[in-house]
């Protein structure tokens, strides 16, 4: 019997000793009925997409990749270095590169086959020195004419700094080429 002042003390019908948290159930069992949609419960709480994962070691805990928990998963990145989240974050970094590169050839209007195709005509070589491309990324930049945007040729990126330091300008390449035939 409740009086006025007490409030009426519910005890979930799964777990008696634990607190009342919604419809019957306690809190754990509520939260697990939320993500697989039980019946009983109204569509808005229902959870929306695919069921979540348990993971194959340790069902109560939650998932994080590869059918292990977190504290798992962790371990085995470390034993097995083909699983390892470093491993992950390099073929993000590529794909990053790869699309950026990509993005990049949209600019000027080519796209990979085209660049391809020119780096073939100039031989896989820079237009200006005939030097392969070295250096920490070793592939050819596009050059362009910055008032009509036609593509001029493939450079490498010291000869493709040099011109734009020198603002395309052929009155101050021809002075930088008298001046170091001179010195």
């Amino acid at each position: 019997m409740t009086t006025k002042n007490s409030a009426k003390v519910r005890a979930p019908q799964c777990h008696p000793d634990r607190k009342h948290k919604a419809r019957g159930l306690c809190a754990s069992c509520y939260k697990r009925a939320l993500s697989i949609g039980a019946p009983f419960l109204p569509d808005s709480l229902l959870r929306k997409g695919p069921l979540p994962r348990t993971p194959d070691c340790h069902p109560g805990r939650k998932h994080a990749a590869g059918g292990l928990c977190m504290p798992c998963y962790n371990i085995q990145s470390k034993i097995d270095p083909t699983r390892s989240v470093v491993r992950k974050k390099a073929k993000a970094a590529y794909q990053r590169r790869h699309l950026t590169r990509i993005q990049r050839l949209r600019r000027y209007g080519l796209t990979p086959e085209a660049f391809a195709s020119l780096s073939e005509k100039q031989g896989h070589v820079c237009a200006i020195c005939f030097c392969l491309p070295l250096g920490k990324r070793p592939t050819l930049c596009v050059d362009h004419c910055h008032t009509t945007g036609r593509v001029r040729g493939l450079l490498c990126s010291a000869c493709n700094v040099a011109i734009g330091y020198l603002r395309d300008d052929p009155e101050r390449l021809l002075s930088a080429i008298t001046y170091v035939l001179c010195r």
